[in-house]
């Protein structure tokens, strides 16, 4: 019988809400005098050290367990966040970011995991409580924006409360589960047989690297597209607040839509219209025409890692599953956001920013087309085998 998943639910909301947090950091970096390649390499410092960071500290959970990691992460991250705010100039900025990035980054897929868990014991549906995650992106994002108006501190202050909330979650919540019980319970669920094949996860991940980039870059420079307009300076906030809360109805319906379209099909209309996104953010001179454009995001980011997540774990080989989730989340949170904050910062300063997003944008709609030959090809295959030409 199904539990009711309200407890996951609320700590989706809570750890998601870090990471809207997080992606302000760009707006403090620009309103703070910061250079486009300072801002690119700040932004882009969490991600690289969450290579370093996730495995070690889930390393750490097969030692002290999972309780105890989140517990450790969550209260140093408490007191570390401040450093960014109170250290001046760029190499204390970026050594105080690495370092508190080193816990922060770690936050989301420790505790993420343990929600996996419990919601998959309890017989529940992931995506359902993903979507409180994103609400709860939405709303802290918006939230925080309006409170810059009275000072930058704001962001900090927002996110050390929530990541104490965090660690008053994974200190009386949940129960300790060891990794090695949730590595059963995990094979168990993908016994059954599947039809996807490595090969085919690599075409798609390949490409998925890349576009994912654009999410990067947009993350680091969008808010400065933003200031150079003149706009208010809630105005960040509550647009990564309404590109958030487009994710919801997709959402609601993902599985049947996987269904319906197809991972490869999805991924690549996530990819394209990610990459149209981009290309038309600069021509975005008003506030309405800015969240018309921003909107489109409820088909980009949550479209592409959904139609990876569930081929990963409804049609990848179940002794492959493991390491491709790895593999996503390695690409996803650190590879991907590296280079597009980075590549982004040398490119904009360069190019200029609005030349940039066009080049970007471009980039990401070329990208779909190995994909798009990929399907024809396979689709040929097929038929032909059922027809037996």
């Amino acid at each position: 019988m199904k539990k009711n998943i309200y407890k996951e639910s609320f700590t989706e909301w809570i750890i998601y809400s870090t990471l809207a947090l997080t992606v302000l950091f760009s707006q403090y970096f620009d309103l703070t005098g910061f250079s486009p390649v300072e801002i690119g390499v700040l932004v882009a410092t969490m991600p690289a050290i969450s290579l370093i960071s996730n495995p070690f500290w889930f390393k750490m959970t097969e030692k002290i367990g999972s309780r105890k990691t989140a517990m450790i992460l969550t209260i140093i991250t408490v007191a570390a966040v401040w450093l960014i705010f109170i250290l001046d100039g760029f190499i204390l900025k970026f050594i105080s970011v690495a370092f508190s990035g080193f816990f922060l980054s770690a936050i989301l897929p420790i505790t993420e995991s343990r929600v996996v868990y419990s919601v998959k014991n309890k017989g529940g549906r992931f995506d359902h409580a993903r979507l409180w995650g994103t609400v709860g992106y939405s709303i802290t994002a918006v939230i925080t924006g309006f409170t810059l108006r009275f000072g930058l501190i704001m962001i900090f202050v927002f996110l050390s409360t929530i990541v104490f909330i965090s660690f008053l979650i994974n200190t009386f919540l949940y129960r300790e589960e060891s990794v090695k019980d949730e590595e059963i319970h995990y094979e168990i669920s993908i016994s059954q047989k599947r039809n996807g094949s490595l090969r085919e996860f690599v075409i798609m991940m390949i490409p998925t690297a890349f576009a994912l980039s654009l999410v990067g870059f947009i993350s680091a420079f969008l808010p400065m597209h933003i200031n150079k307009k003149g706009f208010d300076i809630a105005t960040v906030g509550l647009t990564f607040s309404i590109m958030a809360f487009c994710e919801v109805p997709f959402l609601f319906f993902a599985e049947k839509i996987i269904k319906k379209i197809g991972n490869l099909k999805l991924l690549i209309s996530g990819i394209f219209l990610l990459g149209l996104r981009t290309f038309l953010i600069p021509f975005a001179d008003s506030f309405p025409a800015l969240i018309a454009v921003q909107m489109i995001h409820g088909w980009n980011y949550i479209v592409i890692y959904f139609s990876l997540y569930n081929y990963i774990h409804y049609k990848l080989p179940g002794k492959y599953s493991t390491k491709a989730q790895a593999v996503f989340w390695m690409v996803a949170q650190g590879i991907s956001f590296f280079m597009g904050s980075t590549i982004g910062g040398v490119v904009v300063d360069k190019f200029g920013l609005e030349k940039s997003f066009t080049i970007f944008g471009v980039f990401g709609m070329i990208l779909v087309i190995p994909l798009v030959i990929y399907a024809f090809g396979r689709k040929k295959n097929i038929y032909n085998r059922e027809t037996g030409l």
